[in-house]
């Protein structure tokens, strides 16, 4: 039955059944034809095996690294920030200190995203293999849940034990738990993903595929697992960068709108960089009304074309001649309260 199927999925149109699907069921009809104590496993199916359990390892390996260098993080988040941005420019502190919380935000709604997928692939898988009365069907469930962490493998990699499973209760259950694995594939690579994503992290569907893409390429799992807050962070400071030059921008054209709507009114003298004026730098009208006051007030002496007489009644000051200025001191001395007494 096990050949039939392998063979029936082998002529399938389908990819996704005619490459892995038909591979699935040829490991599994090679363990069930050589089961222990009744000869040697194949040299093929030991070698296809080795790569399975290499890849399931080194995913595991690095989903524990990661959460153990989250968690060690999230304990020393404050004390880390503050020794790294202490050593940066005073003058860049603030700059890089907003940078830093905005990446963190990310990184946290990421986080926030993977559980939310973790949850729903969980309870879908736990679901369906309960339905579908697979053995183990908890820890089924958990496993396929804890693999969504993984980009584009983890539901293969979740599914494989269900699948292995299930072929020992029959082909016809392995089969609708390969399909139940196909469905959830899809329905998270083309509705969970890229709106979980898009709504914690901010990322495009594509931003999110592309990234992951070059994680894989980079550092296989591990860069496949980091790839999206990866991501994140270089749009954050992608953003920063672009919005700080666009407010120069802004900041030069709005000088020089107001320096060329100064000059059409006649103010050539006033600068553009001044706006607004603080208290010491007032306007030349200003000044000229300043000392037109000022000459008003003060008292000044007369010219030698003024009549004395007039010059008297308006401001009560009598003139006298040079001849005089000898007779003003015993003037003053007689009047002084001292020479009195």
């Amino acid at each position: 039955q096990l050949a039939n199927l392998e063979q029936e999925w082998r002529e399938s149109s389908n990819p996704l059944l005619s490459g892995t699907g038909a591979a699935l069921i040829g490991r599994a009809g090679d363990f069930l034809d050589n089961p222990a104590g009744e000869g040697d496993v194949s040299t093929d199916a030991v070698q296809n095996v080795i790569p399975v359990i290499s890849g399931v390892t080194t995913a595991i390996i690095g989903i524990v690294t990661i959460l153990v260098i989250t968690f060690y993080y999230m304990m020393e988040k404050a004390f880390i920030r503050k020794l790294v941005i202490g050593q940066l420019d005073p003058r860049r502190q603030p700059r890089i200190d907003k940078i830093w919380q905005d990446v963190e935000g990310k990184v946290g709604g990421w986080m926030r995203g993977q559980l939310v997928l973790v949850l729903i692939v969980g309870t879908i898988a736990t679901v369906a293999y309960y339905i579908l009365d697979i053995r183990f069907w908890p820890l089924l469930g958990l496993w396929a849940g804890i693999t969504e962490i993984i980009p584009l493998v983890g539901p293969w990699l979740g599914g494989i034990p269900a699948v292995i499973v299930a072929l020992t209760q029959g082909w016809e259950k392995a089969l609708f738990v390969t399909l139940v694995i196909v469905g959830i594939q899809m329905v998270e690579n083309w509705v969970l993903v890229p709106r979980v994503m898009k709504g914690a992290v901010g990322l495009s569907p594509l931003t999110v595929f592309v990234a992951i893409l070059a994680g894989t390429q980079l550092m296989g799992i591990t860069g496949a697992i980091l790839a999206i807050p990866i991501a994140a962070a270089i749009q954050v400071i992608l953003t920063d960068y672009f919005t700080g030059r666009q407010g120069k921008r802004d900041s030069q054209a709005q000088l020089g709108w107001r320096w060329m709507l100064s000059r059409g009114s006649g103010r050539e003298d006033e600068e553009p960089t001044r706006s607004p004026r603080g208290p010491s730098d007032t306007s030349q009208e200003s000044r000229d009304s300043a000392q037109t006051v000022s000459a008003d007030v003060v008292l000044r002496p007369p010219s030698t074309n003024l009549d004395p007489a007039g010059v008297a009644r308006k401001t009560g000051w009598t003139p006298y001649s040079e001849t005089d200025t000898a007779e003003r001191p015993r003037q003053k001395s007689s009047e002084d309260p001292a020479s009195r007494t």
